[in-house]
Formats: C-alpha cells, structure tokens, sequence
C-alpha cells in the first residue's frame, strides 16, 4: 500500500510539473494575442460622418483617438464606408496605413485649397485596397496632383487613379516645375497591382524668361525611385504644355503616361494612348526637348509581357529660334538601359510640324528611341508606329556627346511590308539577328501589317493586348521559348504549337485558371457616382 501510495504521489506531482509550464505556455500565447491585437486597429469613415477621413488619418498617424475615430495603433486600417468629396487637405500619411475602399472614391472635388488627394511622408506606407483617387487638383507646388510621396511607399491593389491633374506652379529663381498629374514620387515606391492610372494631365505655361521649365510625368513621375506594375494599365493620361513670348535655357515636356529616372518594371501590363504635346511660338531656345509619349526613362526600365501602344509625342513649333530641338520616341523614349521581354510596341508615333525654325532637329524613334544606353529586345514584336522624320519603329543616338544601341537579343519582328528597313530602323547601332524577322519590303519575310497582329483591345487577362492573327509571322517565332517566360500578357500558358510567340500574346492559347476582372467595375462605379 506505501508504494501504491508513492506512486501515486509521483504521478500527481509529475502531472503537476507538466501542467504548470503548460499553462505558462498558454498565458504566453493568449499574450501575444492581445499584443498582436493592440497593434493594429480598424478606423471606420462612417456615412454620418461622424468620423471623417482627415480625423481617420490623424488618429492612424498619432495612435489617438482624434474626432469621431478610434485611436490608430501600429498598421492601421481605414475602412470607407461612402464616397468622399474633400473641401480641404488631408493630413500627410507618416505611418503605415491600408485604406479599404469598396470601390468608393476619395475626390479632390478639383478644387485647389484641396490639391493633392493623398500625401505620404518618408516615413509612410500607403496601401490602397480598392481605392479610387480622383479629381486631385494641384496648381500650387505643381507636383503631384492625385498622390504625393517624398521617399514612402505607395501601394495600389485593384485601385484607380483618375482624373487628377497640375497647372504649371509658379517661377522660382528661374525654376518651373509641373510633373505627376496622377502620381508622384521623389526617391519613393510605387507599385501597382491590377490598378490603372487613366486620364490624368499636366498642363503648362511656363513664365517668361525661365531658366529650366519641367513638365513631365502625365500619369506617374518617379524621380531616383522604384515603379513596378504588375497587371496593371497606365491610358489616356497627357502632358501638354504651351510656350509663347519665352527665352528659355533648357525646356522638357517627357512622359506623357510614366516618367521615371531610377527603375520601371512592367509585367503583364499596358501603357497606352498617352501623349506629349508641345505648341511652341514665338520663342527664343537653347535646349528643348519632348518625348516619351508613353514612357520616358533615364534610369533602368523592364517589360515583361507587356504592350505599349497608340501613345504621342507631337509639337507644332511657329517663329522661333533654337539651338538644338530634340524630340524622341512616341512610344518609349530610353536614356538608360532597356530589357523587353515578350512584349509588343505598336501604333505609337511622335510628330512635328514647323515653320520659320532654326538651329538643329531630331525628331525620331515613333516606337522607340534609345538615347543613350542600351536597348535589348527579346521575342518582342515592335511594328506600325510612325515617326515625321527618322525610325517609325525605332531609332537610336548617335550624337558626339551620347549613343544609344538597340540590340536585337533573337526571336523578334520588326517593321512592316508599307515600309523599308532603313525607313523602319534609323539606329546607327542595329543590326537584326539570324532569328530575328524583318517583315519589311525589303526584308526576310515582307507582310502587311493588318496580317502581324490586330488592334488594341480586351482579349481576355486584365489589360488589353495586341491580339495575333491567324498566319501572323510572329507565331512559334521563338522555337526554344528562350526568355523563360511560361505565360503570355492575359496570363495564358506558353507555349502553343512548336514554340513561343513573338510579343505579349501567344495566339491560341485558353486560360486554365479563371479570374475576375474587376478594373471595368471599378470605372464604372467611378462615372456613375458623380
């Protein structure tokens, strides 16, 4: 019986041993839990407005409670409930923050005491879940009309951003600034995932007798940062400016969809039917450059199954005098170092009409111009853009002071049989490869263009595309499917039939994976609110 009693006696106290750090364990994680809980909290913009949105932020920002909202604590969320027209400035976002839209919009109502829609500091992330900005109005710092950020991050799912815009801002020592009618970022990241950024404008007129005058960035301006987009669209968005009665050193008027001088990254996504334009008369330059209808990159850009199509650089030019007047590429203009992978660059075009001009033009690259670094096409289609004097396709610098090459890395199409190579290509620094095919009259296999590919429109995916006629040349082009990548723009597989097919869009194929393309519903929501 004493040794029944022992063993018992062991047991409990065992039992008790394990139970105890057991239930220390517990205590930890329900701990955690509430620790986890504490930070982060959900700020409603309520329909009474009782909490508004510039209280929402405030308390996200300061971890208080700040009008009709809770107090924010760590990653906040802000949840929109209603439409919201603003009537003043929001507070700038220096904390990490997630606005859950619902597909509502934050408008800035046009109003410049409003201006910027949406400001994030260094020190902030901003993370839009289908969130749509719009009529952002900024005539005052003259950057950034629907988001601003100076080194934050900036973060866009299934969002909009829509109709914002600048005027040219006020002289500063010589100094005009008007860049980011839709986006803008100084040394930031911005990345877009099945987002648009669409009808956004930057519009000028610049002072007199300025020293250097800026208009750039229609859509987005990304200075020395990062801008990815991922299933996204950047259309319609324009930078024009109007120049009269000026002396001016240096004038830029670039990108009218993207400008970027650090890295721009498009997979799977289309910038298209954005625009420059430049009326200048009466005026008297040194330097004046306009380019980049679509984009305009002095840093790194990469396009992975993407398109770039219908986008302009234009200028009419009347009773002036320069010393150099430069205008390149009405689809993308690159300074720096270009890969295009799978992708299509068609229907762009970059024009210029003049009278009483002097001094030196160069108005080239309708479809590409490479300015000064290298360009790389792998099993891209590059065909029908047009430029007024050089390179409908592309051209490339080859200036004393800087030349661009275009390399053409296999597997590609370029031009078509309404035009010769050497009116297709003015590249001093070109020379197509033996996997590449010249479909231009003189080329290795001379076809139509209506027979290489169809006009812009939605085949399926989430943006639109380039589709493939039946016999197009561009099909099985690339035979070992060389770049690696195993879908085409819309997300549909590669390869089909005996290989890879130049461009964006691989003819043929079905989707096996079906989604939802919410970008139409959220443009329609945006018209039928106002």
């Amino acid at each position: 019986m004493e040794r029944q009693r022992q063993a018992e006696h062991i047991h409990l106290c065992t039992e008790d041993r394990l139970k105890t750090p057991l239930k220390g364990l517990l205590f930890l994680a329900a701990l955690l839990m509430a620790v986890g809980t504490a930070q982060a909290a959900t700020i409603t913009v309520d329909i009474g407005g009782a909490c508004t949105l510039a209280d929402a932020i405030t308390a996200a920002n300061t971890d208080t409670a700040t009008g009709g909202c809770v107090a924010g604590a760590g990653d906040d969320t802000i949840t929109l409930e209603t439409d919201i027209t603003l009537a003043a400035a929001l507070p700038t976002i220096t904390s990490t923050v997630i606005i859950e839209g619902g597909y509502y919009f934050i408008s800035g109502n046009n109003n410049s005491s409003v201006g910027t829609v949406l400001r994030v500091a260094n020190s902030g992330n901003l993370i839009l879940n289908q969130v749509i900005v719009t009529r952002g109005y900024n005539s005052t710092s003259g950057l950034g009309g629907g988001i601003y950020t100076s080194g934050g991050t900036v973060t866009l799912n299934n969002s909009t951003v829509s109709e914002n815009s600048i005027s040219s801002s006020s002289s500063s020592a010589g100094l005009s600034y008007s860049e980011g009618g839709g986006i803008y970022s100084y040394s930031g990241t911005v990345t877009l995932n099945n987002s648009t950024v669409s009808g956004n404008s930057v519009s000028s007129s610049p002072p007199s007798s300025d020293f250097i005058c800026h208009s750039e960035g229609g859509g987005i301006y990304s200075y020395s940062g990062t801008v990815t987009l991922n299933n996204s669209t950047v259309s319609g968005n324009s930078v024009s400016s109007s120049v009269s009665s000026s002396s001016s050193f240096l004038y830029y008027s670039k990108g009218g969809g993207i400008y970027s001088s650090g890295t721009v990254t498009l997979n799977n996504s289309t910038v298209s039917g954005n625009s420059v334009s430049s009326p200048v008369s009466s005026s008297s330059f040194f330097i004046y450059y306009s380019g980049g209808g679509g984009i305009y990159s002095d840093g790194t850009i990469t396009l992975n199954d993407s398109t770039v199509s219908g986008n302009s650089a234009s200028s009419s030019v009347s009773s002036s005098s320069f010393i150099e007047y430069y205008g390149g590429g009405g689809g993308i203009y690159s300074g720096g170092t270009m890969m295009m992978n799978h992708s299509t660059v068609s229907v762009n075009y970059i024009s210029m009409s003049f009278s009483s001009l002097s001094g030196v033009v160069s108005f080239s690259g309708g479809g590409i111009y490479s300015g000064g670094g290298a360009a790389i096409l792998r099993s891209s289609l590059v065909s029908g853009n047009t430029a007024m004097l050089h390179g409908p396709d592309f051209a490339a610098s080859n200036s004393n002071e800087v030349q661009g090459t275009v390399t053409a890395d296999g597997h590609n199409l370029f031009g078509h049989s309404g035009e010769t190579s050497a009116q297709a290509f003015s590249s001093y620094n070109f020379t197509p490869g033996s996997s590449d095919i010249t479909a231009t009259s003189d080329g290795t296999k001379p076809t139509a263009l209506a027979a290489i590919l169809s006009p812009l429109a939605d085949n399926g995916g989430a943006t639109k595309t380039h589709a493939l006629p039946a016999g197009s040349p561009a099909i099985d082009l690339d035979t070992t499917c060389s770049t690696g990548l195993t879908i085409d723009q819309r997300g549909y597989p590669r390869p089909v039939g005996s290989g890879c097919d130049a461009g964006s869009f691989e003819y043929g194929s079905v989707r096996t994976v079906t989604g939802i393309n919410m970008a139409p519903i959220y443009k329609l929501l945006l018209f039928k609110r106002r």
